[in-house]
Order: structure tokens, then C-alpha cells, then sequence
């Protein structure tokens, strides 16, 4: 079992000019954003926005056991520009994970890292299910869809994920 700290203060992230994308942008494009904020990130919040399903996905196990994490209530984000702030507020009487990264844990991340594409199937059509699947990062499992993750630099947000929706919220720099 990994070591971790329990901090059950709610953690506070900003994001200042954004654009967001969905499934109806190039899977390409969608495909450099997320790769991107990883690659650029210090390290990712992770919590369960849904909980229709309550079994743990593999990536959360792994997440879990395999390095130390931080545990926090909650995630309050503020957008800058507009002064309007959002909570993430994981489901389940789970925390909110923190992973900080380093140059071990992030290759043990994108390994075991997968985007859902369950809730949107019937949007996207066979074919465009198809294309996204033959890509390793995405998974059809709904197991995987309850999770988001909010990728930072310090305290400022450079990707968070609706996945549920696919919708990438991305910091534009």
C-alpha cells in the first residue's frame, strides 16, 4: 500500500481564458489537448463525478496502490476573467485524488489512462466509434466515465475533463 496525506481542506485552482472542446472537434486535435496537459502538467486531481456505477475502474486501483497520493474534500475552481468559481465534489464519500507528478509516475499514468466514450456512441456513429477505439487511450467501459481529472501547473488548471460529456475544458495560453 502507497504512503499519502489526508488533507481535507478544500483545494482552490484558477483558470483564466479557456476554450472548450468536445466530441464534434477532430479527434486529432482532442486527442495533442490531452496528451498535451499531460505531458506539461505537475500533476492531475482526480475525483468521481458520477456514481452509477460503483465498482472501481483499473486505473483508479492502480491509482491507489501505486504511488502516494493526496487525498482532498474538494476541488474549488476559479475562472479568473469572470469571477465565477465551480466545486468538484467527488460522488460515493469518495476524495478528490491528487497525483503530483514525476517522470516514473506520469509513464505509469498515460499507461493505465482511459477516456470513455460509452455516453456518447449513439452521437458519434460506428464509424467515428470505431476511430476512436483503435486508440489506446480511449475505452468503451462506463466504468471509466464517473472519473474526471483537472491536469495543473501550481495552482493554475491547464485541462479538466467532463468525460461523461467528453468536453475538455482547456486553458488557452
Amino acid at each position: 500500500m502507497s504512503t499519502y496525506e489526508k488533507d481535507y481542506d478544500i483545494k482552490k485552482l484558477n483558470i483564466t481564458k479557456f476554450e472548450v472542446c468536445n466530441y464534434d472537434d477532430d479527434t486529432n486535435i482532442i486527442d495533442e489537448i490531452i496528451f498535451n496537459a499531460i505531458y506539461s502538467s505537475e500533476g492531475v486531481y482526480i475525483y468521481r463525478r458520477y456514481a452509477h456505477l460503483l465498482e472501481e475502474n483499473d486505473f483508479i486501483k492502480w491509482l491507489k496502490n501505486e504511488t502516494g497520493i493526496i487525498y482532498h474534500k474538494e476541488v474549488s475552481l476559479e475562472f479568473t476573467e469572470n469571477n465565477i468559481f465551480e466545486n468538484f465534489l467527488p460522488k460515493n464519500n469518495e476524495s478528490v485524488y491528487f497525483l503530483k507528478f514525476n517522470k516514473v509516475n506520469k509513464e505509469y499514468f498515460l499507461k493505465h489512462f482511459r477516456i470513455s466514450i460509452t455516453a456518447i456512441k449513439n452521437r458519434i456513429g460506428k464509424k467515428n466509434t470505431i476511430k476512436y477505439l483503435e486508440k489506446r487511450i480511449y475505452v468503451d467501459d462506463p466504468l471509466y466515465d464517473q472519473y474526471d481529472f483537472i491536469f495543473t501547473v501550481g495552482n493554475q488548471v491547464i485541462l479538466f475533463t467532463d468525460v461523461h460529456d467528453f468536453t475538455f475544458v482547456k486553458a488557452d495560453v
